[in-house]
């Protein structure tokens, strides 16, 4: 839990007073829920909204250097690829494990090594993003954060940075 508040601290310091955490990990959530007030006074943070999908504007995905895939694969490249183009960002990033990211197809096994995924985050101009690891920090110059009711994320500026 420790090693939460720090990222969330380091990630926060550089957000301003408005920003949106986005994030499925739960220990985050309660990191936050617990250190609130601390990581506040610390970053200067004064509106925050924790989410768990990634605010509109946001696209993340994976492209894949065909060249290196190719080198190691062969003429199975075009079907790994294939496979790859069909997973989610989160699925591939949560599985990637020691810097490979292992995938099934037709049966066999592949070892994608962590350098032939490009990751790509596409963004509203003049926003921000901060990754920590378990999720990221994004902010705009001109952030109007609205705390509404939302079944994907979770008021905080009077719940949980106080």
């Amino acid at each position: 839990m420790i090693s939460n508040v720090i990222d969330l601290t380091l990630a926060l310091s550089k957000a301003g007073d408005k920003a949106v955490l986005v994030t499925n990990n739960e220990s985050v959530i309660e990191s936050l829920k617990e250190h609130g007030s601390e990581i506040a006074k610390k970053t200067g943070v004064k509106h925050l909204i924790v989410q768990k999908q990634d605010p509109e504007g946001v696209k993340k995905n994976f492209s894949v250097n065909y060249e290196s895939v190719e080198e190691k694969y062969g003429d199975k490249t075009v079907m790994i690829i294939g496979k790859i183009t069909t997973l989610s960002f989160e699925s591939i990033k949560n599985n990637i494990k020691d810097g490979v990211f292992k995938i099934e197809v037709s049966g066999e096994e592949y070892e994608i090594d962590n350098s032939f995924l490009i990751e790509e985050i596409k963004k509203p101009e003049g926003s921000e993003i901060i990754d920590f690891g378990k999720g990221y920090v994004y902010v705009e110059p001109e952030m109007d954060i609205t705390l509404e009711d939302d079944e994907n994320s979770t008021k905080t500026e009077d719940d949980v940075l106080e």
